[in-house]
């Protein structure tokens, strides 16, 4: 009896120490899997024939992460080394966690006589803006450091005034703007005495002016496609140390662009037709712009 006993022991003792060892092995197995590598639906011979490294940037609680995915070929089949999320940045309080990069918390604008006031303020447009019958700029940006962005959306106006107007501020940005105004002497975005203006990818188009500066220093003017304008695509009269580069500025009536005692410009890639030139003799055709095509 005792050795009947005796042997049923051993057989649970054999059992259970088999059963946590196969246990054991596959968590491990799991583990290993789920911490350095996915496999892929696809034969190869050698790395090359695997997906190329790439970087996925996305938001979690509103945080920055960046994520490595890097691929080899083991066994024949292209592996996904996984690697754990690098964080880039935890977004600050006036922040916003969007598609892997904080941005400030857009204030939104939804109409003309909007009056953009709050220094460093990040503002977007929400709508197009049909602002006729207007008495002033549909849009005045009143402070430095303001960046306004119509995220793609349009300003339209028939009347003889600004789409965008900033006078006396510093480090000011608009972009992403779509911008008409009236053909007789609305001006599509209007620059007075600022420093260190950016004016990148907006259309500037079928307006009197599509973009003037006057006493501005060290504005940077890139992107943009200012057209078909009644006068002027670009006039800049009075200032200096501007950087032109990568527009397009074609078919607007009088001048491409205009120069009046304007200084130390530089910039490439341009499409011009029509121009003046500086004091220092920029631009020049084929080294700065190119014709319009």
């Amino acid at each position: 009896m005792k050795t009947k006993t005796y042997i049923i022991g051993i057989i649970i003792i054999v059992i259970l120490f088999f059963l946590v060892t196969k246990f054991n092995v596959l968590d491990f197995e799991q583990d290993e899997e789920n911490s350095s590598q996915t496999g892929l639906e696809v034969e190869c011979t050698s790395s090359i024939d695997c997906p190329q490294v790439s970087i996925e940037s996305y938001c979690q609680n509103n945080s920055a992460y960046r994520k490595l995915h890097d691929y080899s070929c083991i066994g024949g089949e292209c592996v996904q080394k996984i690697k754990e999320p690098e964080l880039i940045e935890v977004c600050l309080e006036k922040e916003e966690c969007k598609e892997g990069i904080c941005e400030p918390i857009s204030m939104m604008i939804k109409s003309c006589g909007a009056y953009l006031t709050k220094k460093g303020g990040f503002y977007k447009l929400s709508d197009d803006i049909n602002g006729d019958n207007l008495t002033e700029a549909c849009i005045t940006i009143m402070a430095d450091e303001v960046t306004f962005d119509c995220d793609g959306k349009t300003i339209t106006s028939d009347s003889n005034f600004s789409g965008v107007l900033s006078e006396e501020n510093k480090d000011i940005t608009i972009k992403n703007c779509e911008i008409t105004m009236d053909d007789s002497r609305g001006i599509g975005i209007y620059l007075y005495n600022n420093e260190h203006s950016n004016l990148l990818n907006n259309k500037l188009n079928n307006q009197y002016t599509g973009l003037y500066l006057n006493w501005e220093t060290n504005a940077i003017i890139k992107d943009n496609v200012i057209k078909s304008n009644e006068n002027s695509g670009i006039f800049i009269e009075k200032g200096s140390g501007h950087e032109i580069s990568n527009n397009i500025v074609c078919d607007n009536d009088v001048k491409d662009l205009k120069f009046i005692g304007v200084s130390d410009i530089q910039g490439i890639g341009n499409e011009f037709d029509i121009v003046d030139k500086t004091s220092g003799g920029w631009p020049v055709l084929d080294e700065h712009y190119s014709n319009c095509s």
